[in-house]
């Protein structure tokens, strides 16, 4: 039953909350730079746009049977035809590369960290959230 549990806590508002969270947190570290002298320094100084932390978030959400339910038909059915163990291993590559992009910004943005830290922050709980609903998916077949 906590799978289902699971399912539920997480499709409620929880996943809009981190989304609206995610999106408003990626316009700011878009204009603040616009804005702001020390967030334009940092950007700079960083040398890396926060903003890559969505591509690897992305490919991790879009690849998951969760997010590919949401997109549609179509991507259940490429990711039914990629076998189990590459889906896995694409996965784990997609969660090493948001943990990667997201020390290098945290690193970069030392200087001026108020939106570049959250977005991370949030983006790596929502791809906390993706792979433990992956996980439990994979696990829940093998309880029965």
């Amino acid at each position: 039953m906590w799978f289902f549990d699971l399912v539920e806590f997480v499709s409620g508002k929880l996943p809009v909350i981190l989304l609206a969270l995610a999106v408003g947190l990626a316009i700011g570290c878009v204009v603040a730079p616009h804005q702001s002298e020390a967030a334009r320094r940092a950007s700079i100084d960083a040398e890396i746009n926060p903003l890559w932390l969505l591509a690897p978030f992305g490919a991790l959400f879009f690849t998951s049977p969760l997010g590919a339910d949401m997109v549609g038909d179509w991507i259940l059915a490429v990711l039914s035809v990629i076998p189990p163990t590459i889906w896995e291993l694409m996965q784990i590559a997609c969660f090493i590369v948001q943990a990667v992009i997201s020390v290098r910004v945290i690193r970069g943005f030392r200087s001026w960290p108020w939106l570049a830290w959250p977005l991370t922050v949030v983006l790596a709980l929502m791809a906390g959230v993706v792979i433990v609903l992956d996980l439990a998916m994979m696990v829940g077949p093998m309880v029965k």
